[in-house]
């Protein structure tokens, strides 16, 4: 966790509602089945935003030149209110005895209004670091955006032996954004207006090649590659931008099991590279490779374990970006009576990450400046359930999530901030013969952080409710 920099207390609750009402056909006839799915949907979000108050000072309480700079207000709306047709049509059948197709097509074309308006007003610098003047602005956008969306999938498996599948699928993807907007704004006295036209046409393809083994009844072995190819189209007003516009190939083979010698006892596991031809961001590793195993012991009807474990290297050795995913995570189930159970778990993660930076702005040079990242989240969880008593229940369920982790930036000390984030939950309910279900539950919850206080917050939520099945 970093040293924050000139940044203030912003509160921006999102309001998001959505409503889909679809309609469909199901045919089948021998070995072929055919589905089909027609609707409408609608989606709307807003965001209001806003500071905590007048003259608020930056986070950085530390630095004497930003506690000059008071923010005086800061509001903002964020509105999108989209709607789309849906169709969706996906089929499954025999061709030959050995032989299985699949398919399906999907599309969406969302459009709609959007916009969004700004304003803020305080002290800050001026060209002269020290010099100090009040400044206003405003900002305010209305656009009219379009996404066609259309996928594509076909995919065939061929039985060569009873034992021995071969399995090809492929799906071509075609995602379109079409944002045209007028934008006007004030800064010091001056207006600016204008339009923008901004264009995003991504088309994927992908190539799924894969062969399933399965030498006895308890071992399936699956190989097989994923080819895919992104073009990705980025236009300002009609005029390419070639910093935001590439075509990535992609390579991933993957290799992965699955052994059950008894009822008792399971494992399963995958190994994975994924290597990039071209990287989009100066953090898009070229090469990825990691794999996961899971292990479930049941020594018992009523007990099992269950452990999983990731582990990932990423590199791209053109920006010297570098970064490990260490995870780790167990739990345990005992069902004591068929109507009483109790489960308990921990996980630990841990990503890490080192890179160079180059900044653009301040006196030159500031470059190949180090940076290096850790985060490590540690979870305990545990609950229970017991309805052993005549249409009368308890549920509890909590986790303690605690975060501990350190940033450095051209060899300054790193600051740590460890957080803490439990929360609880607990519910009673009783059953009314005829009339339905009394549910009484409580919800606990708080935040608290070392290095932002600010953030703390705590929370209880009462619910009572009663439900009726008809």
């Amino acid at each position: 966790m970093g040293r924050p920099r000139d940044a203030f207390y912003l509160v921006a609750p999102v309001n998001e509602e959505s409503n889909r009402v679809t309609g469909g056909i199901d045919y089948t006839r021998r070995s072929w089945a055919l589905h089909y799915k027609l609707g409408y949907q609608r989606f709307s979000d807003t965001v209001p935003g806003t500071n905590l108050g007048p003259g608020q000072l930056s986070i950085n309480v530390d630095d004497p030149t930003t506690r000059n700079e008071p923010l005086s207000t800061a509001t903002w709306t964020d509105y999108r209110k989209l709607s789309t047709p849906v169709s969706e049509f996906s089929y499954t059948g025999k061709l030959t005895k050995d032989l299985e197709a699949r398919g399906s097509y999907l599309f969406y074309r969302y459009s709609g209004p959007a916009s969004l308006d700004f304003t803020a007003s305080g002290i800050a610098r001026t060209t002269s670091a020290t010099v100090d003047a009040p400044y206003t602005f405003s900002m305010s956008s209305r656009a009219n955006d379009t996404e066609p969306n259309n996928v594509i999938d076909q995919g065939f498996t061929y039985r060569v032996k009873e034992w021995w599948d071969i399995l090809a699928d492929y799906r071509y993807s075609r995602f379109h954004v079409n944002s045209n907007a007028t934008f006007n704004s004030l800064n010091a006295g001056v207006v600016s207006a204008g339009t923008e036209l901004d264009q995003w046409w991504i088309g994927v393809s992908t190539l799924d090649l894969n062969m399933a083994f399965t030498p006895s009844s308890a071992l399936l072995v699956r190989a097989g590659v994923r080819l895919m190819k992104s073009d990705i189209l980025m236009m300002e007003n009609g005029i390419t931008d070639p910093a935001r516009t590439r075509r990535v190939k992609t390579a991933w083979p993957v290799l992965s099991l699955h052994y059950e010698p008894s009822k008792k006892f399971t494992v399963r596991g995958d190994i994975e590279q994924i290597t990039n031809g071209t990287s989009y961001t100066a953090i898009t590793p070229h090469i990825d490779v990691g794999g996961r195993v899971i292990v479930r012991y049941r020594p018992t009807e009523k007990l099992y374990v269950e452990d999983t474990t990731v582990i990932r290297n990423r590199t791209l050795l053109a920006s010297d970006y570098r970064s490990t995913v260490r995870t780790n995570s167990g739990t345990v189930n005992y069902d004591i009576h068929p109507k009483v159970a109790i489960y308990a778990g921990f996980s630990y993660d841990s990503f890490y990450s080192s890179d160079f930076a180059n900044f653009l702005r301040g006196t030159a040079p500031i470059t190949n400046l180090a940076i290096i990242d850790q985060t490590v989240n540690r979870i305990w969880t545990g609950g229970l359930r017991i309805e052993h008593v005549k249409r009368f229940g308890l549920n509890f369920s909590g986790n303690f999530v605690r975060t501990t982790g350190s940033a450095q930036i051209a060899g300054e000390p790193p600051n740590y901030g460890p957080q803490s984030f439990p929360y609880a939950s607990g519910a009673l309910f009783y059953d009314f013969p005829r009339w339905g279900r009394m549910t009484a539950q409580l919800q606990r919850t708080y935040l608290l952080e070392q290095i932002i206080p600010g953030n703390n917050f705590s929370a209880n939520m009462l619910t009572i409710a009663w439900t009726r099945a008809f």
